[in-house]
């Protein structure tokens, strides 16, 4: 199942503002830094911010992607990717202009500047993600369940609870809303049952943690 992918910067003693400069040197393949915009950033959320824009690319529509600094661990992350050409970017156009700025920027700059990056999280497994206990309840809910009523019959809702008692102890990261995908992208529910189950999801773990703390 596809996700908007995570990209992060390790400077190795660079700062933020030499970095922007030997990226803006280095860049290419259709981007190019942006200054313009960095103060409007520092405004909004303060710190450092970077900010490079896709023009021109044969096959990425236009694009600004926001990188903003990390002064504890020394990282740049990129927080966020606009389109002006796009209301909303799908996974594979958001995706593929952070394979690109990687490919076109820090490869490059990652040879003459010993910098460090990592890109990952552009797909989710549940299956592997999971706890193979947890995922097996889960998967045994979705295939067993009259996908027209969710949790209502007694037998599904035994095996909700037995889900989500399971992902509650082994204190499992798992947001609604990627649940509520995996539900109508992979196991084919509806997504109004799906949204429904997603916060059933919620505020089940939530009402487990504070018994749990209390």
């Amino acid at each position: 199942m596809k996700t908007f992918g995570e990209l992060s910067v390790s400077l190795n003693g660079l700062s933020p503002d030499r970095f922007g400069e030997l990226a803006d040197a280095i860049a290419s393949n259709g981007w190019m830094r942006d200054r313009s915009k960095d103060e409007e950033m520092r405004r909004t959320g303060g710190g450092a911010w970077l900010t490079f824009a896709l023009t021109g690319h044969p096959s990425l529509p236009p694009a600004f992607r926001f990188l903003r600094g990390n002064k504890v661990t020394e990282k740049l992350y990129v927080s966020n990717i606009l389109s002006p050409a796009r209301d909303r970017l799908t996974y594979d156009e958001y995706n593929e202009i952070l394979k690109s700025f990687s490919e076109a920027v820090l490869e490059r700059m990652k040879a003459q500047h010993a910098i460090d990056f990592n890109l990952s999280g552009m797909d989710v497994d549940l299956s592997a993600q999971l706890p193979k206990d947890v995922y097996a309840r889960l998967r045994l809910f979705s295939v067993a369940a009259n996908k027209k009523t969710g949790s209502s019959h007694p037998l599904d809702q035994e095996r909700w609870m037995d889900f989500l008692i399971a992902s509650d102890k082994a204190t499992v990261v798992l947001d609604s809303h990627t649940l509520a995908r995996w539900l109508v992208e992979i196991e084919g529910w509806e997504s109004e049952q799906a949204s429904r189950l997603a916060e059933e999801y919620e505020f089940g773990r939530e009402l487990l943690q504070r018994r749990r703390a209390s």
